[in-house]
């Protein structure tokens, strides 16, 4: 059975997709599309949250260099094939693949999918921003899936700023050191206890930093995605490493540490 798709009465709507740092006072906006009939018959729910306003103190060469980054990460296919990355090509992406869903499962075990991505600003100062794109969804198995990536994005060029960037040379390693205490203080693991006895997969026992990170006014929030360091029962791991800690780490000739501050943000 192979269902035609249908893109259309696309459902318009703002909404702030928990932004506790957002400075921008504009929401992303919210596309729902059917992929099928849906009601009575199955379908996929693709829903499709845009990056809101950046902030006006960044350049015009960093606003488009960042859209660009966030739109191939908003819309990465599915299938994770080579070519270009588009709206139109993510969604042809979920129509594939869910008619070849249909093809296979019984008829009277078909279900719905459900697919959503979201780009939102969790901090942004007039130097940088701090971006997520969200990838949420259920598509028909044992269970859904959630990840997410960070980007902080230098406002100047646009560029996706490392731990090599915002860290000075020679404070990369105490900083590791402070993130997992973090990191156990989060998972209540044991000051004696290793990592792999704890239940997680670091490659050789050893604590690593994860890629994504957010540089926020209350420090470096750090996420471990599910499967990333662990097994997906044990879902994702969230920590802040504090501003206090962080501010004596923080590369100076690339991040102004003043400018985190709460009270010093103008935007």
């Amino acid at each position: 059975m192979r269902l035609s798709y249908l893109l259309s009465g696309a459902t318009l709507a703002l909404s702030v997709l928990g932004c506790s740092f957002v400075t921008s006072t504009h929401a992303p906006m919210v596309d729902t599309l059917p992929i099928g009939a849906c009601n009575p018959f199955p379908c996929a729910k693709v829903t499709i949250a845009t990056l809101p306003e950046l902030p006006g103190a960044f350049t015009s060469e960093a606003r488009a260099a960042i859209r660009e980054r966030v739109d191939r990460a908003l819309y990465a296919p599915l299938d994770d094939g080579q070519g270009e990355i588009s709206r139109d090509r993510f969604l042809e992406s979920v129509r594939v693949q869910y008619e070849d869903y249909l093809e296979v499962k019984d008829a009277d075990t078909v279900v719905d999918w459900e697919v959503a991505r979201s780009a939102f600003i969790i901090y942004a100062n007039e130097d940088v921003a701090s971006v997520v794109v969200k990838n949420d969804g259920f598509l028909g198995g044992a269970h859904g899936f959630s990840d997410e990536q960070i980007f902080v994005f230098d406002g100047k060029t646009g560029n996706v700023l490392t731990w090599d960037d915002i860290l000075s040379p020679d404070s990369k390693a105490i900083f590791t050191r402070a993130a997992e205490a973090e990191f156990r203080r989060a998972r209540d693991i044991k000051p004696m206890e290793t990592l792999e006895e704890a239940g997680f997969t670091f490659d050789n026992n050893t604590f690593t930093l994860s890629q994504n990170f957010a540089l926020t006014d209350k420090g470096i929030s750090v996420h471990y995605n599910p499967y990333e360091v662990g097994p997906y029962v044990m879902g994702a791991t969230d920590f802040v490493v504090p501003l206090d800690v962080v501010g004596p780490a923080l590369n100076s000739s690339v991040i102004n540490v003043a400018h985190l501050h709460p009270e010093s943000r103008s935007l």
